[in-house]
């Protein structure tokens, strides 16, 4: 409930904030009126900004109290409480337009995870629609650099056998979270098989947008 309470106090996006200018910024440049699948929908914020453009919003994510949190802030759009994974897993409907914005992909913690979310989630894009997703793709602070370099230990410590380079811990008030950096090759081998194009944004994330090819 603390972290729904938390989204609360954010109910529209604060442009002083760099990170909110940046999301922002990505959903006003999406076009009106569109079919749009929201991974990680969150507290509402986003949901309630995609609504407020005529979009036809299918918000996902898996904690329960941000699905309330959401409904509550804005209730013109279809929710679902599940993980990611197992959402892609089991259903089939054609988005014009998929966002994972606060490092929604940073958040698979395991190399095939990744691979089944990159191979699974194309199925959901029409032809010509656009998947958007914010990450972190490279080192971009010392601090990384020293979880990176610390990471290993505390994953021989938890046996953690799925553990791979570019997997980071980090304490959070709930203990220690897994996530994970991208490095551009790594992007481009799990979305081979379409077009991406990877532009780094103030603010230390990455925006990744992911299109199809045109079919032959």
């Amino acid at each position: 409930n603390e972290r729904a309470n938390k989204y609360d106090s954010f109910l529209d996006y604060n442009l002083d904030y760099p990170s909110h200018r940046q999301y922002h910024q990505i959903i006003s440049s999406l076009k009106p009126n569109k079919k749009v699948l929201s991974l990680g929908c969150g507290g509402g914020r986003e949901v309630r900004f995609l609504i407020k453009r005529g979009h036809n919003v299918t918000a996902v994510d898996f904690a329960e109290e941000m699905i309330k949190s959401s409904k509550k802030i804005e209730p013109n759009a279809r929710y679902i409480c599940k993980d990611v994974m197992d959402y892609i897993k089991e259903d089939n409907e054609q988005f014009d337009y998929i966002i994972g914005l606060f490092s929604l992909i940073d958040y698979l913690d395991t190399k095939k995870k990744r691979e089944d979310f990159a191979k699974g989630i194309i199925k959901f894009l029409k032809q010509d629609g656009k998947i958007i997703f914010t990450g972190h793709v490279g080192f971009t602070s010392w601090k990384e650099i020293i979880r990176a370099l610390i990471s290993p230990l505390i994953a021989l410590s938890k046996i953690d056998r799925d553990f791979v380079f570019g997997d980071e811990y980090s304490k959070r008030e709930s203990g220690w979270t897994k996530t994970h950096i991208y490095n551009k090759k790594e992007i481009k081998r799990l979305f081979r098989d379409c077009n991406i194009l990877i532009q780094k944004m103030p603010h230390f994330q990455t925006e990744i947008i992911i299109t199809k090819k045109n079919e032959i």
